[in-house]
């Protein structure tokens, strides 16, 4: 049954990818220009040996040579079966995200000239479901494929990640203003938290 884990969870994973990779060209061509050196200066391809880094791991993770027997956490069949369903779950939230994210998603911290506020879908409860949404699908991915490895690397990425979240919202005030700052009020930064909505008078789950 290992085989078919493994092929599934691969399948999951490009699922996830393509969309990512769709809305990010989408939005690199229709969406307007980001004013970051990375993008005026032409520095971009600093970041390819990373990427190509994080692409041998990943296949290396779902090939699972000897050499990676080490990261083996021995779950029972059930759990890994289970980490497909919360994969699944999670690259369904990533599409959400996406979709109402647009032609605003960006691979930097810095807005695009012609940004607009989402408030819709995921981003009317949490500011940055991006990262909660990209840990779910991981952690079921690194369950089913039962591997220790694929669930650390990737979170250890998704908390560098994260550690950009007070300058990206430092941009965003300075982009959108007190209309950030509102929608700052009313939203939890990664999870969803107790409020009231000016025009809902039913709480939202809080954590």
């Amino acid at each position: 049954m290992d085989p078919w884990l493994r092929l599934i969870a691969f399948g999951l994973l490009t699922f996830v990818s393509v969309i990512s990779a769709w809305y990010r060209t989408r939005a690199n061509r229709m969406g307007g220009r980001i004013k970051h050196p990375a993008f005026t200066g032409g520095r971009v391809w600093l970041l390819i040996p990373l990427r190509l880094l994080l692409v041998v791991f990943i296949v290396s993770c779902f090939i699972d040579p000897l050499w990676m027997h080490w990261a083996h956490m021995g779950l029972p069949e059930a759990a890994r079966w289970a980490g497909i369903g919360v994969a699944a779950i999670g690259g369904v939230l990533m599409w959400w995200m996406f979709h109402h994210l647009g032609l605003n998603v960006t691979p930097v911290a810095y807005p695009r000239a012609d940004a607009t506020l989402v408030t819709t879908g995921p981003y009317r409860y949490i500011r940055h479901p991006l990262y909660l949404f990209a840990t779910i699908c991981l952690l079921g991915i690194g369950t089913a494929i039962d591997s220790g490895a694929f669930i650390v690397f990737p979170l250890g990425a998704c908390i560098i990640m994260a550690i950009r979240v007070p300058r990206e919202e430092a941009l965003l005030v300075e982009k959108f203003g007190d209309a950030y700052r509102k929608y700052q009020t009313r939203t939890g930064r990664f999870l969803p938290r107790l409020h009231r909505w000016h025009d809902d008078m039913n709480p939202t789950l809080s954590i």
